[in-house]
C-alpha cells in the first residue's frame, strides 16, 4: 500500500516512495563520503547535502502535491521551495535524541520536514505530542509540519541508519520552485 493511513495528525506516510534498489544506491554512493571524523557530536550524525537537481525536485513536489491534496488548505498559501537535500548517516547506538522541530530561529521559513528512509530499523522518528513512533522503513518517506506542532525526535539503533531530509519553505529567487 503506497500511502498507508498515518495516525499521526497531519502526516503523511508514503511507504513506497523510493524503492530498494535506489535506497541501496544512494547510501553506497554517500556513505564513503562520511567519515568517523565528520561526526557531528551534537547532531550525532555525519551528513552530506545533496544539490538539489530536476529529478528530486520533481520528486519531492510530486511528494508535496499529494500532502496538499491531503491536507487542502496548505496549498493556498505562498509558494513553496526546496533548496536541497541531506543525506545523514547515524552509526549505530547514535541517533540526533533531542526532542526538537524542523522551524526555528535559524530556519524560520521552513512550513515543511521531509524524512525519507534507507534502511530498516525497528527504531523511527517519535513524535513528542502524539506519543507514536514511525519506524524507519527503507522506501518510506514522511511529510510533516515543521513547526512545535510536530516536535520529534530520533530513536537510537542498534546498527547503522540512513536517511534523507529534506525541508519545504516559503520561497524567495534561489530555489527549485514549484
Amino acid at each position: 500500500m503506497a500511502n498507508r493511513l498515518c495516525k499521526i495528525p497531519y502526516v503523511l506516510q508514503d511507504d513506497n516512495f523510493l524503492t530498494q534498489k535506489e535506497c541501496k544506491q544512494i547510501i553506497k554512493t554517500y556513505k564513503k563520503m562520511c567519515t568517523s571524523e565528520s561526526l557531528n557530536t551534537y547532531l550525532n550524525y555525519n551528513h552530506i547535502d545533496i544539490q538539489l537537481d530536476q529529478y528530486w525536485a520533481d520528486k519531492l513536489f510530486k511528494l508535496l502535491d499529494k500532502y496538499a491534496t491531503k491536507y487542502d488548505g496548505i496549498n493556498i498559501i505562498e509558494p513553496w521551495a526546496i533548496d536541497n537535500v541531506r543525506f545523514k548517516h547515524f552509526p549505530k547506538n547514535y541517533s540526533f535524541d533531542k526532542w526538537h522541530c524542523e522551524q526555528t530561529t535559524n530556519y524560520p521559513y521552513r512550513i515543511i520536514g521531509i524524512l525519507i528512509y534507507l534502511s530498516d530499523h525497528e527504531e523511527g522518528t517519535e513524535f513528542y505530542h502524539e506519543k507514536k513512533t514511525i519506524k524507519s522503513k527503507a522506501g518510506r518517506a514522511i511529510v510533516f509540519p515543521a513547526t512545535w506542532t510536530h516536535i520529534h525526535r530520533g530513536q537510537k539503533t542498534k546498527k547503522d541508519r540512513y536517511l534523507l531530509s529534506a525541508y519545504a519553505f516559503l520561497r524567495n529567487n534561489n530555489e527549485f520552485q514549484k
